[in-house]
């Protein structure tokens, strides 16, 4: 199993966001279409949880009008979000031990969080048990190859380090976990992206603004000046196209149902 270091999480989300609204167009286009599904749902009743909320993508793109509540890690997001939704309630905690009650939400959404889990079946299991009867969930998480660029020049540039790219459970361990939480699988949907950039090393001043990089207790630390431009070398030979270096990026959308 893989273990993430949760305060390595904390503090780089947290120093992300005051910037992160600038930077993190995917990860706003892919809470725009989390909100879509979430608005398409035949929802008995109107108390959302956002799950992972960060700055509050999904909340601010949803058309139809919900009593939303908040939880994050990063108390930098959280920050960010009072500025942009004053009144919306939120919660500093891990989403592996939701401070909710039982049966006390009529829907669930999570953007791109859940790939930060330690245990995802028992987190899975907790979002189950604040769902009311009758509840929904949409959720999306990047699943493999994303990244598989970095993964494949990494491992040709620095053979002898451990990669920072976290590893991703892909859509049949996503569906499973659902499933074994005691979920009904109603919509699975996997989409591309492809995003260029200028060199490797914009590249990497990106996934810094977006918080991501190495979270896992393995992680390398801060590469020396010649492997950060060895593993750039590498990179921009294999993955450039006429646009610029190809980064690709592969998200997952589930729709669950509690019966």
């Amino acid at each position: 199993m893989t273990t993430y270091n949760l305060a390595k999480i904390r503090k780089d989300f947290s120093q992300a966001a005051p910037a992160y609204e600038k930077v993190a167009e995917l990860q706003r286009a892919i809470a725009l279409k989390v909100a879509k599904k979430l608005g398409a749902l035949p929802l008995i009743g109107k108390q959302v949880a956002d799950l992972g909320i960060g700055t509050g993508f999904v909340p601010r793109q949803c058309k139809k009008k919900f009593q939303w509540v908040g939880l994050d890690l990063a108390e930098g997001m959280l920050q960010t979000l009072r500025q942009e939704m004053p009144k919306l309630p939120c919660v500093l905690a891990d989403m592996e031990q939701i401070p909710f009650a039982d049966a006390s939400m009529d829907a669930i959404v999570s953007s791109l969080a859940v790939q930060w889990l330690n245990d995802p079946l028992a987190t899975m299991c907790e979002m189950r048990r604040i769902l009311k009867p009758g509840g929904h969930m949409v959720m999306a998480t990047f699943v493999p190859p994303t990244l598989h660029e970095m993964v494949a020049s990494w491992k040709a540039a620095l053979p002898n380090l451990p990669s920072p790219i976290n590893p991703l459970m892909d859509v049949d361990a996503w569906q499973n976990a659902a499933r074994n939480a005691g979920f009904k699988v109603l919509e699975a949907e996997l989409a591309t992206h492809i995003e260029h950039y200028g060199n490797f090393a914009v590249f990497a001043e990106h996934l810094k603004g977006i918080g991501a990089g190495g979270k896992r207790n393995d992680s390398p630390g801060r590469l020396t000046p010649g492997d950060f431009q060895q593993l750039a070398e590498t990179y921009e030979r294999h993955f450039a196209d006429a646009e610029g270096i190809r980064v690709s990026w592969h998200s997952y959308y589930l729709s669950l149902y509690r019966e």
